[in-house]
């Protein structure tokens, strides 16, 4: 019997069959008119708008709608650890493990802490089968299954109006060859020429925006928050958004394509209004010119009026439309529709075009706030106005829309709900400051942030997971950061920030602050803090939500006999719980025989830092040990690589506090909790019948008020009545995520746990520490050296010797780039998984 899974895939790729069908055939004319012919089936009526509308959802919105449900009720979790099963393939082995994977749409700046992985692959052969190859690519995916289908569907369209405007070609049949060449300069020939040309040029501008519209079919998919299709094809964030730029590049592309053309037509009519008008001098040509364009986008104070008060645009309530609309309506009738037409597409191709600009890498990196500000801004801005600009917009947008309504809607319902219950935020339970002084910044630190987890949160957090800290003094604008588990607390998780970029000074500025106004200012001891004797700050409110990013780092480790994993600076902590876990299951009875050896080498400069992971990570790894008498199968080497200067200071110079005091804090936090949406958590299909629900009755309600207005309120020359559609699915969603979280009953309580009583039970109590007389052997070591930055190439050399090896790699960039030059060097078979901190 077949996996969830693989039913699953089975649904998905046959979804995909129909779109990528209809993209490769529908554009020519026999293949046009064979689905045409299809829609009779389906929607028995005469009205070809309707059958067109009608085909654009079954091609892109059912197959959505299905693909998304079944993956929302098939994909199950497996339990972590080493049992991967796997296949060999060629020369290298193929992992196909049943993991979770629980992605969003990552919103990454440029701060430290933002987590994103990328796999890159670098095999000595080449795999025999190219559709693994594809899928394993987000960037060959894009090209194969978005960028090809829709230029082929773009170029299909052409051609057929090409053929069938061919026959429309202006003759004069009383003319011979010789005079039509020599009448060709009249002005009637030439203006029935000019007319099949501006036409031509009409077929391909408006081809250009259908194009636009296929591409942002499903532009959203990629970076909805826990989506079941990116779940489904195990890609991190930052692999699936690689998808959404090739989609939003195309339909870039083909909205200015679309623009450009009909500004070009408009102008090619208005001078040959010109041409005809011959008493108007050079002088006032350039104003008959200019006025004519801000008159063809401006419209006139009653065409306004229409707007609000009238019921729709049809050419019946322009007769009073006269020479006051424009000069360019002196030879060719005009209506406020053509002037609304105009405006909101020129609105929308601008809106779109700020938003193609701000999402360059450079903007992305250096001036994040600025650029996610502008794609919440002028991304609805853009879909407002395309929505009235042509009727059938909101049905190639739809499938896009819903499925971000299904998916991320109840998420950003779920945190606004839990913040109106606590205003405070999370509970915080301890802040520490680590002095981290640089050259550039000699007061600089990274700050340990220690709040309160729900029993559920703790036990669907992976390593290597982030969570999103929003700090209204400080930004509106919501940034991840990676989270770790804390050894020994089973209702405690942290956050490890250090200061680089404008949210983290000013989050470090605003924790000093409290600091100064507390006078906590005191090392403190760490009896004081086994007593819980902190001293008391004021600090911003904190919410923090999750989790988001990669499920199944484990199955990637596991799944190879050598690993070694480079971390530099604060890129040590997408791994701190991960090795963590795999200490707990190497010494426990599954533990993997895959994994053989696994090497940490950590190049940091902050000495504080190093000590305080030391004492609060490391220091738990070496408790564990393995019977004597045990033949050892795994070995865990921490290598320290000391690159700091003589500002780091000797010794572990950090300050804690504690918000406030517990009987006021409390009344007003509360710990944090998941996402109630989450996917591929559960052990069983039949758990997941809560997401499944809540997926599909928002889609499909969605979809049922957007066929029935498209269906029965809209016309084709009407455009008040097609902003319906978006109001009512925002309505929709928002009021069913409501009722969806009360109805799961796990409404945040505050006060629940007292902040003083929070108990401390060890996860890890199933370690095998070996109690008894025979001496126990140690399963980790430690070496720390201080000879400066280590050379990549001796410390990926043994990797040569391995049957199938990999990376890890976390930190700066030039950082990632050394150690891909080294391995291709010294293990072109390896696998390299990056974790970076860039958008």
């Amino acid at each position: 019997m077949p996996s969830p899974r693989r039913v699953a895939i089975t649904i998905t790729a046959q979804c995909l069959c129909i779109s990528q069908l209809y993209l490769y055939l529908g554009g020519s004319s026999r293949g046009r008119t064979q689905f045409r012919q299809l829609m009779n089936y389906v929607v028995p009526t005469e009205n070809d708008d309707i059958k067109a509308g009608a085909l654009v959802l079954v091609v892109f919105a059912i197959p959505l709608l299905v693909a998304g449900a079944a993956c929302a009720l098939l994909l199950t979790a497996d339990p972590c650890g080493g049992d991967v099963d796997s296949t060999q393939t060629g020369d290298f082995r193929q992992v196909e493990d049943n993991s979770e994977t629980e992605t969003s749409a990552l919103e990454r700046s440029q701060h430290c802490n933002l987590l994103s992985i990328k796999c890159k692959r670098h095999r000595r052969t080449a795999c025999k089968s190219i559709l693994p190859t594809i899928l394993d690519s987000p960037t060959l995916f894009s090209i194969a299954f978005v960028l090809i289908p829709c230029l082929v569907f773009y170029f299909s369209n052409m051609v057929r109006h090409y053929q069938s405007a061919v026959g429309d070609y202006p003759t004069f049949p009383n003319l011979n060859e010789a005079d039509l060449e020599q009448h060709f300069n009249d002005i009637d020939i030439r203006e029935q020429v000019s007319i099949w040309r501006r036409k031509m040029l009409q077929h391909i501008a408006n081809d250009s925006a259908i194009l636009a519209l296929v591409a942002m079919a499903h532009l959203l998919v990629p970076i909805s928050k826990h989506s079941p299709l990116v779940l489904l094809s195990r890609w991190s964030p930052v692999e699936a958004v690689v998808i959404h730029k090739w989609a939003g590049r195309l339909g870039i592309f083909g909205v200015v394509m679309h623009g450009t053309l009909h500004l070009i037509i408009a102008y090619w009519r208005w001078w040959n209004v010109f041409v005809r008008n011959d008493t108007l001098s050079h002088q006032e040509t350039y104003s008959w010119i200019k006025r004519s364009f801000w008159y063809g986008y401006l419209p006139q104070r009653s065409c306004w009026r229409s707007v609000f008060f009238g019921s729709s645009f049809d050419e019946s309530d322009n007769d009073s439309v006269d020479d006051r609309l424009g000069y360019a309506c002196y030879h060719e009738k005009c209506t406020c529709y053509d002037f609304f037409l105009n405006l909101t597409g020129v609105i929308g191709m601008v809106a779109l075009i700020v938003l193609g600009v701000a999402s360059v890498g450079y903007v992305r990196r250096h001036h994040y706030r600025l650029f996610y500000l502008i794609h919440i801004t002028a991304g609805p801005c853009f879909i407002i106005m395309a929505t009235l600009h042509y009727n059938r917009t909101i049905l190639y947008l739809c499938p896009s829309i819903l499925y971000y309504a299904s998916t991320t809607v109840p998420t950003y319902i779920q945190n606004w709900m839990e913040r109106r219950s606590c205003d405070r935020g999370t509970r915080i339970l301890s802040v520490t400051k680590i002095s981290c002084p640089t050259l550039q910044r000699p007061n600089a630190a990274v700050w340990d942030i220690v709040f309160e987890a729900s029993y559920k949160a703790v036990q669907q957090y992976r390593p290597g997971q982030s969570g999103y800290l929003h700090i209204p003094q400080i930004s509106i604008v919501k940034h991840p950061f990676t989270l770790n588990k804390i050894p020994g607390c089973h209702d405690r998780l942290r956050l490890l920030i250090r200061e680089t970029g404008t949210f983290t000074f000013q989050l470090g500025s605003c924790l000093n602050y409290s600091l100064e106004r507390r006078n906590s200012t005191q090392l403190l001891t760490e009896q004081d803090m086994e007593t819980q004797q902190l001293p008391y700050a004021v600090i911003p409110p904190m919410h923090i939500t999750g989790f988001h990013g990669s499920y199944y780092r484990m199955q990637q480790l596991y799944s190879h006999d050598k690993v070694i994993i480079i971390a530099g600076g604060i890129g040590i902590t997408p791994y701190l719980s991960l090795l963590l876990d795999v200490v707990h299951q190497q010494t426990s009875l599954t533990s993997s025989k895959d994994l053989k050896s696994l090497e940490l080498h950590w190049i940091c400069r902050d000495v504080s830092l190093v000590h305080y992971v030391e004492e609060h990570y490391f220091s738990e790894m070496l408790k564990y040990s393995r019977p004597y008498d045990e033949k050892p199968t795994f070995s865990l080497d921490i290598i320290m690589h000391h690159t700091g200067t003589h500002l780091s200071p000797s010794t572990n110079n950090t300050i804690t506090i504690c918000p406030e005091s517990s009987s006021q804090y409390c009344a007003v936090t509360s710990p944090m909790i998941p996402c109630y949406f989450s996917l591929g958590i559960n052990q069983h299909v039949s758990q997941n019948k809560f997401s499944f629900v809540v997926f599909t009755s928002i889609f499909s309600a969605g979809l049922w008020l957007v066929w029935l207005l498209f269906e029965r309120v809209q016309s084709k020359d009407a455009m008040a009545t097609r902003i319906l559609p978006l109001f009512f699915i925002s309505v929709l969603s928002i009021g069913l995520a409501i009722f969806f979280v009360d109805f799961s009953g796990e409404n945040r309580i505050c006060c629940k746990i007292p902040m003083s009583s929070s108990t401390e039970v060890d996860n890890y109590s199933t370690v095998t520490e070996n109690d008894q007389t025979s001496s126990p052997q140690a399963l980790v070591s430690y070496q720390e050296h201080s000879t400066g930055r280590p050379d990549l190439h001796n410390i990926l050399l043994p990797l040569k010797d391995s049957r199938n090896p990999c990376v890890f790699v976390c930190g700066p960039k030039h950082l990632m780039e050394s150690v891909r030059h080294a391995a291709r060097c010294c293990c072109s078979d390896c696998v390299i998984y990056e974790e970076f901190f860039e958008l």
